[in-house]
């Protein structure tokens, strides 16, 4: 008897009037049996861990040996484990890194110190609008919004930036949105290119660009910039999404991705990721079409939706060792990823 064939990848392609093919809510996991199709594993439940307020969860955070390694949530306000300790400005999603024992947010354009009791204002050179921060070798880095400048601090000290504390990516003109730091580099967003960053040996300058490295792919919008498996994947200026290689930026998108991501503003596109089970998942959420998953593991695209929505509600998400917390898009609940449990609570 033939096998039966059925799909491992997401397809749709409305514009030129193709079936759909449909991999939705599962994932594809290779087998080592020879000339057997993959089998379908369904995605992870959403298990609540708590439901705090507000109108969505705006970020997730946890880093060993900073606030005890309690977990950060931000919803209505900043919580730690739970308890409220603060609030922070906007309603946009928060970005936030963590140093020698503190940590940093963004939100709202703002810098905030997040200590165990509360979320404080830092200064910011002449006032300006913050895009965007990370952490290297010792100082927090912050993009200056609308601007090609990035900033950093005095070394393990978030609190004091100097306004001579920056460099610009200067290979292009283009401004900068975001910035992630991959292995040992900082990588700087433009809206037309991507430059990495390596430490340098000069405490005034303590970060150059890396020799012969630049992608020429610019990013679509800052929270689709995701840190995974020991590179970056973002969508592209192109509306592509793409992963930096070795030299250049590689295309992981298909035209069915491609497609979808043309049909929306780039204000609605946003991403998350993590590891599970042996597979690295960079989720794509676009805003009222649905959240395109791409398996890094095995190359396939999946989609994943909660209960009469095209989007799966998780949207934020923070890898705790073996433990996914996931933070909702419609409102403050925090989940745990689970495989133990068939349903989302």
């Amino acid at each position: 008897m033939p096998a039966l064939a059925y799909g491992t990848g997401a397809y749709r392609r409305n514009s030129l009037g193709l079936p759909e093919l449909r991999v939705r809510n599962l994932y594809v996991e290779r087998t080592p049996v020879t000339g057997e199709q993959p089998v379908l594993v369904g995605r992870p439940a959403l298990d609540e861990l708590r439901a705090e307020a507000g109108a969505s969860m705006r970020g997730v955070f946890q880093w060993d040996g900073v606030l005890g390694g309690g977990l950060l949530s931000f919803g209505d306000g900043v919580r730690l484990n739970g308890s409220l300790i603060g609030a922070v400005g906007g309603s946009d999603r928060v970005r936030a890194a963590a140093g020698e024992g503190e940590a940093l947010a963004v939100a709202g354009g703002v810098v905030y110190r997040v200590t165990a009791t509360a979320a404080t204002p830092v200064a910011f050179p002449d006032g300006a609008a913050v895009a965007d921060v990370d952490f290297l070798r010792g100082r927090f880095v912050l993009v200056r919004r609308d601007t090609g400048q990035f900033y950093w601090s005095d070394i393990l000290d978030g609190q004091t930036i100097d306004g001579l504390s920056y460099a610009t990516a200067e290979k292009q003109a283009d401004p900068l949105v975001a910035c992630r730091v991959v292995g040992d580099e900082v990588w700087n967003f433009g809206t037309d290119t991507v430059e990495p960053w390596g430490p340098n040996n000069d405490p005034d300058l303590p970060y150059a660009p890396t020799p012969g490295r630049m992608y020429q792919a610019g990013c679509a919008a800052r929270d689709t910039v995701v840190a995974l498996d020991n590179t970056a994947y973002w969508v592209s200026d192109k509306l592509e999404v793409v992963r930096g290689g070795p030299q250049v930026a590689e295309t992981v998108s298909t035209p069915s991705i491609a497609e979808r991501l043309a049909s929306v503003s780039s204000d609605r596109l946003s991403a998350g990721g993590f590891s599970w089970r042996n597979h690295a998942f960079y989720v794509l959420r676009i805003e009222g079409v649905g959240s395109a998953v791409y398996d890094i593991t095995t190359g396939e695209w999946a989609e994943w939706d909660s209960f009469g929505r095209p989007e799966w509600d998780a949207h934020v998400f923070q890898q705790v060792g073996a433990e996914v917390y996931a933070g909702s898009a419609r409102d403050g609940t925090l989940w745990r990823l689970s495989d133990t449990v068939s349903t989302d609570a």
